[in-house]
């Protein structure tokens, strides 16, 4: 022990570190292939890598007496964790597009802070901590001193991960936070207009005798039964059976008579309500024009990602057959610059086509220009919409994106994921082993064997669902998605049944007329 120094078994136990290892495991193997538990499991996996970080600056604060080596694997551990449960690469995270306020907080809190420790450790208190007797080494694919090349290597990543990586990540959230507080009123004006084309679509003489609680059932089986058709590229609706279309003639008249008479009561509606979704109309044709720059293939709905990866490139010449956009990429920059210097169309409108575009997937720097570029056109050319109802027809549309990435794209991000996690996991193996530090390879203490029992049984629970579910589809079982949905989730499900029913959607069609 000439040459190490005690462990703080608090900490780094064998029990600990294996809980530690475990955890990550098991979030790994449910953001990918065990939905039901991903989302519990990745929020209490944040509030661990908060609590995290609170040591790391604990440490940083007392760094005189702290080892090199101890802040060091905390923060390992921290981006092993946060690997995991942060970022948003996951199957789970492309498949399920929905965050709460509290995630985004928690999320906001973990990138700025873990940002700052990670800066404070490599600039500050590396050169103040206490260094191992003998040298202090870690595992870079090979044995690496501290104090060489890799603090140089590590002050620059950590400077681009604290201007760049973790306020991209912080801004945006910040933005979808604002934009889900200021959209409340406007979410709430959506339904009420939604429940109010639903009561008009009913034919004259029917009383609505529904309670909210079957309504809210009905909905929600129209909800599972379009995740249960994801690969499909049409939204699959449940249809009453007074929607079915009848065969004989009489019944037909029928059916006329009573399409006449939902326009008429749909007009007797609220003018409120008639308004907003007639904006919201406005604002799906307007986002159909934005996209219409992509082409037709990579448009369709039920496709994840809307570009063709020639399509983020200059424009080519002989690439112009494969995208719709035929403006030359300058011209598509002078006409991102003057929208920005006119604020035309206003910044809060791209704002909202910026976040729509991160949900689908398909934001680059060099693509904003062109996205910019058409939306200065179509202010010069059509109304603009406001940026309230622009949001609604975003999650319109999202919502009839049901496809995820394909098996070979997230197998692969599912494998070079778990691979980092390995390596990080035998980095922190090494460097307890090449810096001699003791009492750390023992279960015979409580604080060993309680993180332990806990770490490895949430490994083998998840292992043992995913067991049982692929036992249950093997007898024609489907995994669907638990909870219940919200209000706002069933009226979008409802508006696109109303736009769907009656030989294609006289009700809406009256709204917007």
């Amino acid at each position: 022990m000439a040459c190490g120094f005690p462990g703080n078994s608090d900490l780094f136990g064998l029990g600990i570190r294996v809980g530690y290892y475990t955890q990550i495991v098991a979030v790994w193997f449910s953001n990918y292939f065990y939905f039901q538990e991903a989302k519990s499991l990745r929020a209490v996996n944040n509030l661990f890598l908060l609590a995290l970080i609170i040591v790391g600056f604990i440490f940083i604060i007392n760094a005189q007496s702290t080892y090199v080596v101890h802040a060091f694997l905390l923060l390992q551990i921290g981006i092993a964790i946060g690997l995991v449960g942060i970022t948003e690469t996951a199957r789970y995270a492309t498949k399920y597009r929905e965050t709460s306020r509290e995630r985004l907080l928690l999320r906001m809190t973990i990138m700025i802070f873990g940002a700052s420790f990670n800066v404070c450790f490599w600039w500050k208190g590396l050169d103040i901590m206490l260094p191992t007797p003998c040298g202090t080494y870690t595992f870079y694919f090979w044995r690496v001193g501290f104090f060489g090349w890799l603090k140089t290597l590590m002050k620059v990543s950590s400077l681009f991960a604290a201007t760049l990586t973790a306020p991209s990540y912080t801004s945006r959230d910040a933005a979808t936070l604002v934009f889900d507080l200021r959209m409340r009123d406007s979410r709430a004006s959506f339904i009420n207009a939604v429940a109010a084309a639903g009561n008009a679509s009913k034919p004259s003489g029917v009383l609505d005798r529904e309670s909210n609680k079957e309504r809210h059932a009905n909905t929600s089986e129209l909800l599972l039964s379009a995740s249960r058709q994801s690969q499909s590229a049409k939204l699959t609706t449940v249809e009453k059976t007074s929607d079915i279309l009848p065969s004989s003639v009489s019944n037909q008249s029928t059916l006329l008579t009573n399409k006449t008479e939902n326009i008429v009561a749909l007009k007797k509606a609220s003018c409120a309500d008639r308004a907003i979704l007639e904006e919201v109309n406005k604002a799906q044709k307007y986002l159909d024009l934005l996209m219409s720059i992509y082409p037709e293939n990579t448009a369709l709905q039920g496709k994840r990602r809307i570009t063709h990866l020639n399509c983020l490139k200059l424009n080519i010449p002989h690439q112009k057959n494969r995208c719709s956009d035929q403006t030359p990429f300058l011209q598509c920059l002078s006409g991102a610059l003057r929208s920005m210097w006119t604020n035309k169309p206003p910044s809060s409108l791209r704002q909202g086509v910026s976040l729509h575009l991160i949900a689908m997937g398909a934001i680059a720097p060099w693509k904003w220009p062109r996205i910019m570029n058409r939306m200065y056109e179509l202010d010069q050319s059509s109304e603009t919409p406001d940026w309230h109802h622009f949001t609604i027809a975003s999650d319109l549309h999202l919502s009839q994106i049901t496809a995820p990435n394909s098996t070979a794209k997230w197998a692969f991000a599912a494998t070079q994921q778990f691979i980092f996690i390995a390596l990080l996991i035998v980095q922190i193996e090494l460097t307890l082993v090449w810096n001699n530090v003791g009492g750390l390879q023992s279960l015979s203490s409580l604080g060993q064997l309680i993180p332990f029992i806990l770490g490895v049984g949430g490994l083998i629970k998840v292992l043992w669902g995913k067991g049982c579910l692929v036992w249950r589809q093997s007898k024609g079982m489907i995994e669907g998605r638990a909870g219940r949905a919200g209000e706002y989730e069933m009226a979008m499900a409802r508006y696109w049944e109303l736009k769907s029913e009656r030989l294609d959607g006289p009700i809406l069609r009256a709204a917007t007329a």
